[in-house]
C-alpha cells in the first residue's frame, strides 16, 4: 500500500538513530567494561541488534527510563487511552434496569451514553471497580459510550434494549 512507503523508508533511519543512541549510552559507561575503551565489536553487535529490532529496543528504553524517572502524565492530546471499557452486565435490559460497566480509569466518568444518544447518570464504586447506571427511557440498541475529559471510549459489544 502506498501509505506504508513512508514507514518503510523511515525504518532504516530510525534504526540507525536508535542504534547510535544506544551505542553512545553504552560507550558513556553505563555498562561496565574490562578495558578502558570497551570492546568495539561488542558495542557494534549491540548497536546492530538495536537497529534491527528498533521497536523492541525503543519499548525497552521506555521501560528503563520510566523506572529511573517519574512516568510522564498523558496530556490532553495523548494517544494513550486512560479510560477503557472492559465489560458490562447485563448485555440487555429494559428501561430502568441497572447496568454495571467495568474497566479502567472510570473514576472520572459521571454519565454513560446508550444507543440513540440517550444518557444516564453513572456512579463509580471503588468496591466493584465499575460504574453503576440505569437504562434511560430514550435508549435504543447500540454501543455504550463513556467520557472522561476529552477522551471518549465505546464498548466493543452492543447493549440490547428490551421491549
Amino acid at each position: 500500500m502506498w501509505t506504508w512507503v513512508a514507514s518503510y523508508v523511515l525504518i532504516p533511519v530510525v534504526g540507525a538513530v536508535l542504534a547510535t543512541l544506544v551505542y553512545l549510552v553504552l560507550r558513556a559507561g553505563l555498562l561496565p567494561s574490562s578495558g578502558a575503551s570497551g570492546d568495539p565489536y561488542g558495542f557494534a553487535a549491540v548497536a546492530a541488534l538495536v537497529g534491527m529490532f528498533s521497536s523492541q529496543a525503543a519499548s525497552k528504553l521506555k521501560d528503563v527510563f520510566e523506572t529511573l524517572f517519574a512516568k510522564a502524565e498523558p496530556g490532553s492530546d495523548s494517544l494513550e487511552a486512560t479510560i477503557a471499557i472492559g465489560d458490562f452486565a447485563p448485555a440487555s435490559g429494559k428501561v430502568g434496569d441497572p447496568v454495571t460497566i467495568t474497566g479502567t480509569g472510570l473514576q472520572d466518568v459521571d454519565t454513560v451514553e446508550f444507543g440513540g444518544g440517550a444518557t444516564a447518570e453513572a456512579t463509580y464504586s471503588e468496591d466493584s471497580g465499575g460504574l453503576s447506571t440505569r437504562v434511560p427511557e430514550e435508549a435504543v440498541d447500540g454501543r455504550l459510550v463513556v467520557r472522561a475529559g476529552s477522551q471518549e471510549v465505546r464498548s466493543a459489544e452492543e447493549f440490547k434494549v428490551q421491549g
